[in-house]
């Protein structure tokens, strides 16, 4: 796996995560300023997270995972 498809992955996560907790805080009623600063932060904690699993499951050569 090259460089360009972890900085792919991580940004479709990130990106991802940032829109769905920005928009639960927002469902919940809570000021645009505190929503993006509450998915800014969480939205890197979860792909990093992600990112993360991912390649440990990519280095143990997991038979079962799907190629990307």
């Amino acid at each position: 796996m090259t460089k360009g498809f972890w900085i792919r992955r991580f940004a479709m996560v990130y990106l991802a995560a940032v829109a769905l907790i920005a928009g639960g805080q927002m469902a919940r009623g809570r000021e645009l300023e505190f929503a993006l600063s509450h998915a800014l932060l969480w939205g890197l904690i979860s792909a990093v997270v992600y990112t993360a699993a991912l390649a440990w499951r990519g280095r143990k050569g997991c038979v079962t995972c799907a190629d990307d």
